[in-house]
């Protein structure tokens, strides 16, 4: 495994969460980042990333996290010496790739993802996404088959998350009789409704498709300078041509998210290292359930080298400063997957926001702290979040023996 390359892993929306700018307001390239896209935007974007109802909103939603993405990359880019060997980004945080690629430059990919949101809206809120666990992809296609021909409701697959989960979409009363359906066809199968009233990625997408296709008509592609593996295909895309890129923009909006075959290219090239830009690591637990031995890794602030050195020291060097020790429950945290029966995905969220505000304030210089107390706090935040995750007490013990 090339160790000083990575594929670098682009969220998708669903990741935003209130004040997720925050952390940044110290970064002045981040100021100016900031002062830009609300110009572009024509609204406040630290105002409207304080919002609790707004940023649920797939017209702010998607530029958020665009932002959020994008600054992020570009910081890690000043502070690591690591190539990248892919880029995948995971529906809307296609966009935010493509940015990063330098096929579009910051602002007209923001004007892109902005009015891609704005026409995504516009759909009627009369669907439900929701996941399917345990099951792999042909099962759930018998699912759909057998649950369209029964209750007479059409259902599509709009995500291919990794062998065991896909995202569809049905009609927003037919979550009970989907999961009814779902248990005849295999009783260990899992379905969580997802807060996505919209049928993206699915043929209802087309008609405003065909609207964002008029705004990319005046938008020039260059040619990316790394590979960017597309949603559609599952393939870096080979056609250096802007008028294909263009049409294929438009069509990500309705065609099915392949983001197993998209982690399986990545893989296969060799390269098993992954940073994942976004407010939460969503992608990087996808590809955490993939592959064995996955070295994943949510980047985080400006000091991101920082965080994968410390990982690394504490596997290897056993440096016990507290800095390193949060760094490496982090990385546990993204990098093991939930169990089948782990329902409380929310409190994990939480738990591991507190992890990580710790670790922001201990890379500040100055900071004083009652390192014990607050080392048993990190440790009982790990342990509780690990076991939420459906990890028993012993189990969380042998992982820390890792550094101990």
């Amino acid at each position: 495994m090339n160790i000083n390359q990575y594929n670098a892993l682009f969220t998708g929306q669903g990741a935003q969460y209130a004040g997720m700018f925050d952390e940044f307001s110290n970064e002045p390239m981040a100021l100016e980042i900031f002062a830009d896209a609300s110009n572009i935007l024509s609204y406040d974007l630290l105002e409207t990333s304080r919002d609790e109802e707004k940023i649920y909103l797939t017209q702010y939603s998607q530029p958020l996290n665009f932002v959020y993405e994008y600054l992020q990359f570009v910081l890690y880019q000043q502070n690591t010496s690591r190539k990248i060997k892919n880029m995948i980004g995971h529906s809307m945080g296609e966009f935010a790739a493509l940015a990063c690629a330098g096929v579009v430059d910051f602002e007209t990919g923001l004007r892109l993802i902005k009015k891609r949101g704005e026409l995504m809206a516009q759909v009627a809120p009369d669907y439900l996404m929701v996941s399917v666990i345990g099951i792999e992809y042909a099962e759930v296609e018998q699912l759909l088959t057998h649950y369209t021909e029964k209750e007479h409701k059409e259902s599509y697959i709009s995500n291919c998350n990794g062998k065991e989960q896909t995202i569809v979409t049905i009609p927003k009363d037919g979550l009970k009789a989907f999961e009814t359906t779902a248990k005849e066809v295999n009783e260990k199968v899992r379905i969580m409704a997802l807060k996505l009233p919209y049928p993206f990625h699915t043929r209802y997408m087309k008609p405003f498709a065909d609207k964002l296709v008029k705004v990319l008509e005046d938008v020039d592609f260059h040619e990316p300078k790394v590979d960017i593996i597309l949603n559609v295909t599952g393939k870096p895309f080979q056609a250096r041509n802007s008028e294909i890129m263009k049409k294929y923009m438009a069509e990500q909006m309705y065609m099915p998210v392949q983001f197993t075959k998209c982690m399986r290219h990545a893989y296969l090239t060799g390269v098993n290292n992954w940073v994942e830009f976004g407010p939460k690591p969503l992608l990087s637990k996808m590809v955490g359930r993939e592959f064995d031995g996955a070295n994943t890794l949510l980047a985080v602030k400006h000091n991101l080298q920082r965080m994968k050195e410390s990982s690394e020291t504490t596997e290897e060097g056993k440096e016990d400063s507290l800095f390193n020790v949060i760094g490496f429950y982090l990385k546990l945290l993204t990098s093991r997957r939930n169990l089948p029966h782990c329902t409380e995905t929310s409190k994990i969220t939480a738990k591991y926001r507190l992890l990580r505000k710790l670790y922001l304030s201990l890379e500040k210089e100055g900071t004083h702290i009652d390192e014990a107390a607050q080392g048993a706090f990190a440790r009982l935040t790990f342990l509780e979040a690990m076991q939420l995750k459906g990890y028993s007490k012993k189990e969380c013990e042998d992982m820390l023996k890792q550094y101990s």
